[in-house]
């Protein structure tokens, strides 16, 4: 999975949050990929297939958990890092503002 943002190590956070997407985010979908775009700052953020599944569970009101237990159905074949790539996803959309924690 590749990220949109550059990685900064932080502490992680409990992936039995729930998130909402921010009020100035809109997304849409273009081939395999996700585009979000952030009116406030005027980006837009290209989210690759796995990215964009995990946006839409979390748009939908899936806990980081209920996410990553979607992805191991949605992708048999998932590396072990799974769990902790979501969960680093997670963070630089928190941190970046377009998602919430509920």
């Amino acid at each position: 999975m590749r990220f949109p943002f550059s990685r900064e190590k932080s502490s992680p956070f409990s992936l039995d949050s729930r998130f909402a997407v921010a009020k100035n985010v809109t997304a849409a979908a273009s081939n395999e990929e996700l585009v979000l775009c952030d009116f406030t700052s005027g980006r837009y953020i290209v989210l690759n297939n796995v990215a964009g599944s995990i946006w839409r569970l979390v748009g939908s009101g899936a806990s980081g958990t209920d996410v990553i237990a979607a992805l191991r159905q949605e992708f048999p074949d998932a590396p072990p890092t799974l769990e902790a790539e979501t969960q680093e996803l997670l963070r630089c959309l928190v941190k970046q503002s377009l998602l919430t924690r509920q």
